[in-house]
């Protein structure tokens, strides 16, 4: 991340062409079949994100790692998450509790690969 807080482009580039090639393999073989199961799709989005653990700086990592959801997602999580206990979510709220949650395994995903990366660069 550049001082802005934005992926510069070419890295951007990079994750924009490699998604590509993986939305096509899984188009390939069937998008309901390579999305079957939640680990499925973590392990496509890890492939898809892998380009951003190679273009990785000490400052971008630490960036990462201090990344959080605000007061008001926390508690709209929360709320979304006690309906869907109780199978009380519409259709809208369904979406939007998934959207939440796929977020938050993007945002661990990147977590871990920042964490790898300094955990790498104390050790060598």
């Amino acid at each position: 991340m550049n001082r802005a807080g934005r992926i510069p482009f070419h890295v951007s580039r990079i994750v924009d062409i490699h998604l590509k090639k993986e939305v096509a393999n899984s188009v390939r073989i069937g998008y309901s079949a390579a999305m079957r199961t939640k680990s499925t799709a973590t392990e496509l989005l890890g492939r898809v994100i892998a380009p951003l653990g190679r273009c990785l700086t000490p400052a971008a990592a630490s960036e990462i790692l201090s990344l959080h959801a605000g007061a008001v997602a926390r508690r709209r999580v929360e709320k979304l998450a006690a309906k869907c206990d109780a199978g009380a979510l519409t259709p809208e709220e369904r979406a939007e509790y998934r959207f939440f949650v796929e977020v938050g395994d993007l945002v661990a995903l990147l977590q871990a690969k920042a964490r790898r990366y300094l955990a790498e660069r104390r050790g060598a």
